[in-house]
């Protein structure tokens, strides 16, 4: 193509202050030269017409234009229109205008320094994730039932938040990691017993429908998973019997009534328990980790049949 005069050199004024012979600071505007590039940037951003020269009232428009309306003239992503947020496969990573998100009513920006590389990056799960080490604290400040026991181990179990807590003392004193975490509950614990073995746990939680896990101290593996039905709030109180050998658990709900509610766990005894537990995946901040939904178990002639968690007394 030919050279075309016109994306040569744009002259703008600069402003340049300084002081004359009488000490007095002057103001005076040199002409300043815009390189080729920048020139035809200048027209491609803002416009020309059809002979392919800029039209006065756009060039001024774009001098007097502040720098909040200059963004207003971007280029916009319309993400409210395809209902989902922040950039998609499909979409332009190098974009670099404005962006509407569905629960957004002005639209956003990139931010200063956007660099598209970094969109592709973050797109993805991380390689790393963050582990849980320690727990501190004790939640017994608005608790109604003990919640703090010694197991078989000699190891302390107790619960702060929604996590069971295994503490070896003697581990905590040698300033080695010493805590072992139950991530079962999705919610606040309530309450805490201690199956007469002292090695296994029921711990209740709070919660539209809340329910009751059995849980074994020495691997943190969940045992069973009983779900109350909704309305009943919370499960403020657990005990397991003790002339049975724990083969059934108490519990007591925080509903008007305070349902108070016995449960057959373990049907099949010890062994069972032990053969059906299975570990539950701690909360993660990298790569996402769903929890299977935990389920019931019942024999059906010679068949084990999987049923999902009821309010109704579990068959396992």
């Amino acid at each position: 193509k030919k050279r075309d005069d016109k994306f040569e050199a744009v002259k703008l004024l600069e402003e340049v202050t300084k002081k004359n012979a009488a000490g007095e600071t002057v103001t005076e505007h040199r002409s300043v030269k815009i390189a080729q590039p920048a020139a035809a940037a200048i027209f491609v951003k803002y416009g020309y017409d059809r002979e392919g020269y800029m039209p006065y009232e756009v060039f001024i428009k774009a001098l007097l234009a502040s720098p909040s309306r200059l963004l207003g003239m971007e280029p916009i992503m319309d993400a409210k229109e395809a209902d989902h947020h922040g950039y998609e496969e499909h979409d332009d990573f190098s974009f670099d205008g404005k962006i509407i998100y569905p629960k957004c009513r002005l639209g956003v920006f990139p931010p200063s320094e956007f660099e598209p590389e970094n969109v592709m990056r973050s797109s993805k799960a991380p390689s790393a994730e963050l582990e849980l080490e320690h727990v501190y604290g004790y939640a017994g400040l608005e608790n109604n039932a003990p919640n703090l026991f010694y197991l078989r181990s000699g190891e302390v179990v107790y619960y702060t938040a929604a996590l069971g807590i295994v503490l070896d003392k003697d581990k905590l004193e040698k300033k080695q990691p010493c805590q072992r975490f139950f991530f079962g509950h999705d919610d606040d614990i309530k309450c805490l017993a201690v199956h007469p073995n002292r090695e296994w746990i029921a711990t209740g939680q709070l919660g539209r429908r809340p329910f009751v896990c059995v849980w074994d101290a020495m691997t943190c593996h969940q045992l069973q998973r009983i779900v109350h039905p909704a309305g009943m709030r919370g499960v403020v109180a657990l005990g397991f019997s003790q002339s049975d050998g724990g083969q059934h658990v108490t519990a007591v709900n925080s509903d008007n009534g305070h349902t108070v509610m016995v449960w057959r766990w373990s049907t099949r005894g010890d062994e069972a328990a032990l053969d059906r537990a299975k570990p539950v995946p701690g909360w993660s901040f990298g790569p996402a980790k769903r929890m299977d939904k935990l389920a019931f178990y019942s024999e059906a002639g010679t068949k084990k049949k999987k049923t999902a968690a009821t309010a109704t007394p579990s068959a396992a």
